[in-house]
């Protein structure tokens, strides 16, 4: 009877050989899978951003003037001087809470109760809106972004009373405030923080496309041309450890803009930032590898790297600074 034929396994040392192989290959892929991810993450942050843009502008169409940041819906500009007036009173809603019509958002835009406003709360942390502020819009938040999309809102104004308590859906992006200084820091910058008019006058000294003001832009403000001047762009919040109450909320007026006098990705660490700093609040920032993007006034989107110049970088939050910016310096 003939013997059948030995049959030879692998040995060790092949098995070893080959998984060796194959942890090479993966160790060779997976940065090129990795940043695949992050170029799709990247590119749909772009596509968000021109939804707020053309949103944005589709409001300018109606109104004539880009949303103001306090108050109702603005109303018609003085055509000479491109700006116009919001409401007189303070209810402090964001221009995210203002283009949500353009952006398909009607039912959501329909359930925020605009009039309401007491000695004890007002509209943007009233428990009356709270349907709206929990909600979260995927629009407002970075595909890149992998944190918390709500915050524990705590109130920070003096005249509000008990903070409304819950979780607050968020923005990562914030709209253009401006080059001013954030008062609590020492970055070059315009002065006063928030951009409101200086005692006895009404002009904003905010020089971006959004402040915190009853006033409101209109492009023909943008003197120095909607393709130089920034409209909005990513706005990460830190850490939460960092900070008691990041300072991220889409529907508050003062919670949705950012300023330029703040370099791009500026690096915090916990024993320079607290609640108190400004800087850790109304930055630009984002996950994306050497910059961020931006969304300008004539709708574009491009992106900015951190390397930027600060001069530069500032020169293009000004709507009406007279700088002249050459396309290749950003």
């Amino acid at each position: 009877m003939r013997a059948s034929a030995t049959r030879r396994g692998f040995t060790l040392i092949e098995l070893l050989v080959v998984i060796a192989i194959i942890a090479v290959l993966i160790a060779l892929l997976l940065p090129a899978v990795q940043a695949a991810r992050e170029a799709a993450r990247r590119s749909n942050c772009v596509n968000n951003l021109k939804q707020l843009a053309l949103a944005s502008m589709n409001y300018h169409d109606v109104n004539n003037v880009f949303p103001t940041q306090i108050g109702s819906p603005a109303t018609t500009p003085t055509p000479a001087a491109g700006y116009g007036p919001g409401s007189p009173s303070d209810t402090r809603v964001s221009w995210l809470m203002q283009i949500l019509p353009q952006m398909e958002q009607m039912p959501l835009y329909n359930a925020y109760n605009f009039s309401w406003a007491s000695t004890t709360d007002s509209v943007w942390n009233s428990p009356r809106n709270t349907t709206v502020l929990f909600t979260k819009v995927s629009t407002f938040i970075c595909p890149s972004y992998a944190g918390d999309a709500t915050q524990i809102q705590k109130g920070d104004y003096v005249g509000l009373a008990a903070p409304l308590n819950g979780a607050i859906s968020i923005t990562n992006y914030k709209g253009n405030l401006g080059d001013n200084n954030t008062l609590y820091s020492s970055p070059a910058g315009f002065a006063n923080n928030f951009g409101d008019p200086a005692a006895g006058t009404t002009q904003p000294t905010a020089r971006g496309m959004f402040w915190r003001g009853t006033m409101a832009v209109g492009m023909a403000a943008a003197v120095d041309g909607t393709s130089n001047t920034l409209l909005a762009g990513d706005a990460m919040p830190l850490d939460r450890s960092f900070l008691i109450a990041p300072f991220t909320s889409w529907a508050d007026s003062n919670q949705a803009v950012a300023v330029t006098s703040i370099p791009i990705n500026w690096k915090y660490t916990p024993a320079n930032i607290s609640v108190t700093t400004p800087d850790s609040s109304y930055s630009f920032r984002s996950n994306h590898s050497g910059g961020v993007n931006f969304a300008f006034a004539d709708g574009s989107v491009h992106f900015i790297k951190e390397s930027i110049s600060p001069v530069t970088f500032r020169a293009l939050s000004t709507r009406a600074g007279g700088e002249i910016i050459s396309s290749d310096s950003f």
